[in-house]
């Protein structure tokens, strides 16, 4: 089963995340769903395909870089899966593989870069380590496994 498209909605300062992966919604009590569809869950207990977790967490990255990494007043906003420019209201995807971006222009040194890179792609690795690891079902779980 693929996922469909997911939509974002701007509503003001606050930005509304629908994502649709079917026609059935996944919620965290349905992790089974989830892991069948190929699914990653965030810290707020959705899921996201490893597409958009990547685009989230990613984000989420670039949010969390304290200021003095960047070039004065050049950081970012986190508005969702997308990083915008509060002066000029344009969007970037945090595409931390796409070195043309201009998010990549934001960090002082190419240092900063690579801690934002480094922390996507144990994002990324994250993901698809949930989406291989079975969940563990009818037995009692034990930190000593």
């Amino acid at each position: 089963m693929s996922a469909k498209p997911f939509w974002i909605r701007f509503v003001g300062w606050a930005a509304v995340l629908l994502l649709v992966v079917s026609t059935k919604s996944v919620s965290c009590d349905d992790n089974q769903n989830a892991v069948k569809l190929n699914l990653c869950r965030v810290s707020d207990g959705s899921f996201l395909t490893p597409e958009h977790f990547a685009l989230y967490s990613c984000a989420k990255c670039y949010r969390h870089m304290d200021a003095r990494l960047f070039a004065n007043g050049t950081k970012l906003q986190q508005r969702g899966i997308w990083l915008l420019n509060p002066e000029t209201n344009e969007r970037y995807e945090p595409s931390y593989q796409n070195r043309s971006s201009p998010i990549f222009k934001t960090f002082r040194t190419s240092k900063q870069i690579n801690l934002w890179i480094n922390c996507c792609e144990a994002a990324v690795e994250c993901c698809e380590t949930m989406r291989e690891t079975p969940l563990q079902t009818g037995k009692a779980f034990s930190l000593f496994q």
